[in-house]
């Protein structure tokens, strides 16, 4: 019986932790749908108030476009798009058809004096379609139709021109009276327009490169100031002289960057080894502008020679190798930190040839500073040399005989060889060459 009712209790106990699950999850689905709403309520809310105030915005932009509609037309409503056709002759006058005048004169446009007109037409260039204004009627383009629209101008009060191309180069002209004359045909300007002056059988275009109040004024009845700047071609040359100042500027501190870093680099190479010292040598570098000698130890790292040519020419290492011939061999960064007398360069004088490198060009590969290697490459170039038919080039010393004196290659061979023994760059030891 007892353990019935365990077993009932237990089934009750678990019946209630459902029941109880349940509703934890009733309320937690409530409360997420709660906050779903709200949020949502929350997004319309914000959607609606960004529209309310974008369609203010819109309704103030508009209202702005009526107020600049009525300031520039008067309220006078004139907007058709007709084809233009080319006449001769100077000046801002342009002839519309009879309808013009039957839309024009109902809106009593005639008690505004002179008609202004807006003529506008897009282009297409390389960045996309561009739309061209213009009320002199003066513009270069003529496109295959025009916007004409009633417009009324401001009074003009600054006016910048500029001649195209060469302008009016040397010529001693009164460029005042033929602008005068010039102006006299027109009644507008607007910013961007071609004037064309003349002078006898000559025409000058003159650019209207600005206007003030507006981009485009009414130059009837009113004092304008106007402004010539210098032409086109007087500009680039101006803008070219402007530059090669810049460029000569820019090399000459260069040029007093580099002396300053071959100057610092000088005051900290190492100091001669006295004349006394045995285990020296004299290296005689030859460059491109003239030669140096300076005297290192035998136990110095070629880096201090490298470090020398850094400071005369102010190239960096990477940017040239040297070279000792008899045989040729090229000395890079790469063994910069070996002793002379490991590379070989421990005779009484040493002449080394500073050979610069392009920017694209890979360092030779140093030639073998060991002994049994620079024996096999001294025997080698010897045999090429002996059995070439070319002249070698010879920098630092001459044959001892000739090669037109003697047809026996081995005595040729053995005086070539007893030449660079005598030079004191290679050792002998037990009648070999090292």
């Amino acid at each position: 019986m007892e353990l019935d009712l365990n077993s009932r209790n237990a089934k009750w106990n678990r019946e209630q932790d459902k029941r109880r699950e349940q509703a934890k999850r009733k309320i937690e689905t409530e409360r997420r749908k709660r906050a779903a709403a709200v949020k949502a309520r929350e997004e319309l809310e914000k959607l609606q108030k960004q529209k309310r105030v974008e369609r203010i915005a819109e309704l103030e932009r508009k209202e702005q476009q009526a107020l600049e509609e009525q300031r520039l037309t008067g309220g006078i409503k004139y907007l058709q798009q007709l084809r233009p056709v080319p006449t001769t002759g100077d000046g801002d006058k342009i002839t519309l058809p009879v309808s013009a005048l039957e839309e024009l004169n109902p809106q009593n446009a005639l008690e505004l004096g002179v008609f202004t007109f807006e003529l506008s037409f897009e282009e297409q260039s390389e960045e996309g379609k561009a739309t061209r204004q213009t009320h002199a009627g003066t513009s270069r383009q003529l496109p295959d139709s025009i916007h004409v629209r009633f417009v009324r101008l401001e009074k003009g009060k600054f006016a910048s021109l500029q001649p195209t191309g060469d302008g009016f180069g040397e010529r001693q002209i009164d460029f005042k009276h033929m602008l005068e004359r010039a102006l006299k045909a027109h009644t507008t300007l607007t910013e961007g327009d071609v004037l064309f002056v003349r002078h006898g059988r000559e025409t000058f275009e003159v650019l209207v490169a600005e206007l003030k109040p507006e981009r485009a004024v009414s130059i009837l009845n009113t004092d304008l100031e106007v402004d010539i700047t210098p032409s086109e071609s007087v500009t680039r040359a101006k803008e070219a002289e402007k530059q090669l100042e810049k460029e000569a500027a820019r090399a000459l501190a260069l040029a007093q960057e580099k002396e300053q870093w071959k100057a610092d680099k000088m005051a900290t190479l190492a100091p001669e080894p006295p004349l006394e010292e045995r285990l020296q040598v004299k290296v005689v570098l030859r460059m491109s502008d003239g030669q140096s000698t300076r005297r290192f130890l035998h136990s110095s790292p070629l880096r201090s020679v490298f470090d020398l040519v850094e400071a005369l020419t102010g190239d960096e290492a990477r940017h040239f190798q040297l070279a000792a011939t008899y045989p040729r061999r090229l000395f890079g960064v790469d063994v910069a930190e070996k002793s002379l007398q490991e590379i070989g360069l421990n005779g009484r004088q040493e002449a080394l040839f500073v050979e610069k490198l392009a920017e694209d060009e890979p360092m030779t590969e140093s030639t073998p500073t060991r002994p049994e290697d620079q024996a096999a490459t001294l025997e080698k170039w010897l045999d090429e040399s002996m059995h070439s038919t070319a002249v070698p080039a010879i920098h630092a010393m001459e044959p001892v005989m000739p090669v037109a004196q003697s047809a026996d290659q081995e005595t040729k061979w053995r005086a070539q060889l007893r030449s660079v023994v005598a030079s004191g760059k290679f050792p002998v030891r037990n009648g070999l060459v090292y």
